[in-house]
């Protein structure tokens, strides 16, 4: 694997240019998310850990195999930031996750060590609500024995099922051990091997072609998943557009209402920002 820093800046529009599929990385503040990357790429100190949790406000890009970007983005909920330094960091991750094209899934990175955390399910209620694809890495399980892993995590995916129908794909992770790199490597490679194959239609969206086993793969890698509010299923962030992403999304959803034969109540709801305060 080859990996090499390219840029860091705090502006989405500065981001590299190109088409490269890009997977992001996120979490709060002191998850273990430089220690990931860097057990991912095999190079330790390509991401740099900050010595004071929190302090770190940069997006940084890292080229892998010259044909794909892991994504460093600001970790979230160091109260020790101040108002203004979170309202700085809120924009920063909310500016890039909505409006990035080349953002074809984000890596939502929780301690394994604890209980659910409000800020994270909020995060990841966000993110439900504005239809971003999405995967859970449980980080630092070497800290603990492997059934109190297994608990927590059960724990969590249990508390996620009060508010979403179909959970995103996971996984469980250790830097120190190298727990989980060859299947969260294997996830993105699937997904790579997928957008290399998928055809461009007239209207210049784009369609996964040769591909006998479509609804799974959309449903689970691309679609926003079913996310509950109150005693109904909604899916959200719908947007018809001219890029991968979210063309994928919304095919995977269609594909769905085909299969399942269910008419689902849907609508967008995008005003809700969970990083405030």
């Amino acid at each position: 694997t080859s990996a090499e820093f390219v840029i860091s800046n705090t502006d989405v529009n500065k981001c590299p240019g190109g088409t490269f599929p890009e997977y992001a990385f996120i979490g709060r503040s002191n998850v273990g998310k430089s220690s990931l990357i860097n057990m991912l790429t095999g190079r330790k100190g390509l991401a740099m850990t900050s010595a004071t949790p929190g302090k770190t406000m940069l997006i940084n890009h890292f080229l892998i195999n010259k044909n794909w970007y892991i994504v460093d983005l600001p970790g979230y909920g160091y109260a020790r930031r101040g108002q203004k330094g979170q309202e700085q960091i809120q924009r920063i991750i909310e500016t890039y996750i909505l409006q990035r094209e080349q953002m074809t899934s984000l890596f939502v990175l929780v301690d394994s060590r604890h209980e659910p955390q409000a800020i994270d399910l909020s995060f990841i209620e966000w993110l439900g609500e504005n239809g971003v694809p999405f995967a859970i890495v449980f980080t630092k399980a070497d800290k603990l024995t492997n059934g109190k892993v297994k608990d927590n995590v059960n724990k969590y995916l249990k508390k996620l099922t009060e508010q979403w129908e179909e959970l995103p794909p996971h996984f469980v992770s250790s830097s120190e051990k190298k727990t989980g790199r060859q299947e969260i490597l294997d996830y993105i490679d699937s997904i790579n091997g997928r957008l290399r194959h998928s055809v461009e239609l007239p209207s210049g969206d784009y369609l996964e072609a040769n591909d006998t086993n479509l609804y799974p793969f959309l449903f689970v890698s691309f679609a926003p998943f079913a996310f509950r509010s109150g005693k109904r299923s909604e899916f959200y962030g719908l947007h018809l557009t001219r890029n991968h992403r979210q063309m994928h999304r919304t095919v995977a959803f269609y594909i769905h209402l085909l299969v399942s034969g269910l008419h689902h109540h849907f609508s967008v709801q995008s005003h809700y920002s969970p990083l405030a305060g």
